[in-house]
């Protein structure tokens, strides 16, 4: 928080000596005629201020997150950087879909967070027989983010109906042999919802 009030400080304090400049060369008439050593100045001054502004823009909006484990494998891997959508900038409750990855506050030490894929939206009952999730009684596919199912005999592949709450996500692992997911501590709130990935940022193997 610290971080981004001073970033956003400096970033408005950055476009006063523009302005200033601006303000003055235009209200004297002398743009045409402003020396070289002025239009440098400008020149430096307006490309701070576009630097202030894009940090300004990226701190308020959106932030990079490291991927630390095989919970998303294949999708996303370890020593990968990826570019998260703040929520409530832009990420309210109709824009989380089912197939989204959302980073999430773990609830079982809030301190940490998790890079999970939504599958459950709220309202619906969810199941999982034999490995296949199903939605309402439908099979879910998944084949775009499931390379290796898991096994049909283990306990996490088979459980029965769960109603996912009207203010809750059911999230997974795409690596679905790991268990700290909703199967283990059951769905999240919107409110445990950091942010939404949209792209690798950096290191992408892919």
């Amino acid at each position: 928080m610290v971080t981004v009030i001073a970033t956003t400080t400096v970033g408005i304090l950055s476009f006063l000596p523009g302005i200033g400049l601006l303000f003055y060369y235009f209200l004297r008439k002398q743009v045409g005629k402003m020396p070289v050593v002025g239009i440098l100045l400008l020149m430096i001054v307006v490309t701070v201020q576009l630097y202030w502004f894009s940090v300004f823009v990226l701190t308020r909006f959106f932030y990079i997150a490291q991927v630390h484990d095989l919970r998303m494998f294949p999708s996303l891997q370890p020593g990968e950087f990826v570019l998260v959508q703040k929520r409530n900038a832009f990420v309210v409750r109709s824009s989380v879909q089912r197939g989204d990855v959302v980073d999430v506050a773990d609830p079982e030490d809030t301190s940490e967070h998790l890079l999970v894929r939504v599958i459950g939206l709220p309202g619906e009952h969810i199941a999982m027989t034999d490995g296949i999730v199903s939605i309402e009684g439908d099979p879910l596919i998944e084949y775009r983010y499931i390379v290796q199912k898991i096994h049909p005999d283990s306990v996490l592949a088979n459980w029965g109906d769960r109603l996912v709450p009207f203010d809750g996500y059911y999230v997974m692992n795409d690596y679905r042999t790991l268990p700290s997911d909703s199967r283990q501590f059951g769905s999240v709130s919107y409110q445990n919802i950091v942010g939404k990935v949209l792209m690798c940022y950096w290191n992408c193997d892919r």
